[in-house]
């Protein structure tokens, strides 16, 4: 009788398993596959978490020792926020507003400012 071989993911190979659900021929190429994987992943995350991560940095810096404070739109922008980057939108005094992990962005459009408010148990 012929014994079933499968192949490799990683390197095409064929091997024999040795279990049923085995199917790489090595621990070595199961870890740099799920590795090869992971990393790609993390590449394509990078373009949305690279400016968030920016700009989460910022508040920490700007915000340091405050929990509320409010700031002219075009200083904000200058100092190297972005405001197409954020987290999430939660309700903060009755209305929907962007968030930066646990930085609410409360913005004023008329008077061009944002209320910054750190919210949460951070």
């Amino acid at each position: 009788m012929k014994e079933l071989t499968q192949k490799d993911p990683l390197t095409g190979e064929d091997f024999i398993p040795k279990r049923v659900n085995q199917r790489f021929a090595s621990a070595s190429n199961r870890k740099k596959f799920n590795n090869q994987q992971a990393n790609a992943l993390r590449k394509k995350r990078a373009i949305i978490y690279g400016p968030l991560n920016k700009n989460h940095l910022l508040l920490m810096k700007l915000m340091k020792g405050i929990n509320e404070s409010e700031f002219t739109y075009d200083y904000l922008e200058g100092y190297g926020i972005q405001y197409n980057s954020y987290s999430h939108i939660n309700d903060v005094e009755g209305a929907k507003h962007f968030f930066v992990f646990e930085y609410a962005l409360i913005i004023d459009k008329t008077k061009r400012t944002v209320k910054i408010k750190k919210h949460g148990r951070y």
